[in-house]
C-alpha cells in the first residue's frame, strides 16, 4: 500500500506545483502613477498620461488579484483526485495487499484464461505461453489450511511459492498427475501470496483451490 500513497503524494505535489507557477503567473505585478493611477513601467522617468516627472515615490506597485473562481475549481478538482487516489487504495487494499501486483501476470500470452481477479474459491489459470513469466493472485482467509492443486505443462517447469508474513514455501506442479494437497498449517490467518513462475512452454494449466 506504500508506493500508492506515495504515488497519490507526487502526484498531489506535482498539481501543487503546477497550481504555484499558474498563480504566480496569474498575479503580474503592476506598477501606477500615484498622480492620474495610469500603468506605467518601473523604469519610466515620466507619466506618458499625465507627464509627471516620477521619482521613486510617485509609482505606486499592485498585483493584480487571480480569478478567484478558477483557483477554487483548481484546488476542489485537486482535491478530487486527492480523495479518488485514496478510495482506490481503500477498496483495493480489501482485495489484496497493493504491494502484490495482482494485475501482474507477466510474459506474453495467447488464448490466455485466468481469473485472478475472481472472489471464487479457486483459481484457474490456462493458456499457451510464449514467453515466461509469473501468475499472482492473493488470498485471504481467516482459516485456510489446505491447498488442492492441479498443474501441468508440456515442457519447462511450474513453481507455486505460497507466502504470507515470514512463512515461504516452494511447490513444483509441473506434471502433479491429477490433484495433491498441499498442508497450509504453517502459514497463520489472513493474505496469503500466491504466484506461479513459469518458462516459455507450449501450454500451461494450472487449478488452485483452497480449503
Amino acid at each position: 500500500m506504500l508506493k500508492y500513497v506515495i504515488g497519490i503524494a507526487l502526484v498531489s505535489i506535482f498539481v501543487l506545483i503546477i497550481l504555484t507557477i499558474y498563480k504566480k503567473i496569474v498575479q503580474d505585478k503592476l506598477c501606477i502613477c500615484k498622480a492620474c493611477k495610469n500603468t506605467i513601467n518601473q523604469s519610466d522617468i515620466f507619466c506618458k498620461k499625465c507627464g509627471k516627472e516620477l521619482m521613486a515615490d510617485d509609482k505606486e506597485i499592485i498585483i493584480k488579484k487571480s480569478n478567484r473562481k478558477l483557483s477554487i475549481g483548481i484546488y476542489t478538482l485537486l482535491g478530487i483526485i486527492i480523495f479518488s487516489g485514496v478510495l482506490t487504495v481503500y477498496l483495493y487494499s480489501k482485495n489484496g495487499d497493493l504491494l502484490y501486483d495482482l494485475s501482474g501476470s507477466t510474459g506474453v500470452y495467447a488464448s490466455k484464461y485466468d481469473n485472478t481477479l475472481s472472489d471464487a474459491d479457486y483459481w484457474i489459470v490456462d493458456c499457451e505461453a510464449l514467453s515466461g513469466g509469473i501468475f499472482k493472485k492473493s488470498v485471504r482467509s481467516d482459516s485456510l489450511k489446505n491447498l488442492i492443486v492441479e498443474g501441468k505443462t508440456v515442457d519447462g517447469q511450474l513453481i507455486l511459492t505460497a507466502e504470507s508474513g515470514k512463512t515461504k514455501k516452494e511447490f513444483d506442479i509441473s506434471d502433479t498427475n491429477g490433484e495433491v494437497t498441499f498442508d497450509m498449517g504453517d502459514f497463520k490467518s489472513g493474505l496469503l501470496k500466491l504466484s506461479i513462475s513459469h518458462p516459455k512452454s507450449e501450454h500451461i494449466f494450472v487449478c488452485v483451490k483452497w480449503q
